[in-house]
């Protein structure tokens, strides 16, 4: 039977394994979108909110929330 192509981009993730990038407090990421006109292009991870926000500190804006698909390192 012949395999459909959902299937076989399914067969080729799992035979790959995926990078889960882990960050750490203390640690400077780059933003994707910045929380003000006049705020840094980088934040300081503070800590861990839940598993996809963390508590961040931002340049010449302050403490925020970040969704983890708004930043990166």
């Amino acid at each position: 039977m012949a395999l459909t192509n959902v299937a076989r981009a399914a067969e080729a993730i799992a035979a790959y394994p995926t990078c889960k990038i882990t960050y750490n407090r203390d640690s400077w990421v780059n933003l994707l979108v910045q929380p003000s006109e006049y705020s840094a292009d980088e934040a300081l991870l503070i800590c861990q909110e839940s598993l996809e926000t963390w508590v961040a500190w931002v340049p010449n804006h302050g403490e925020t929330r970040l969704s983890r698909d708004l930043f990166y390192v």
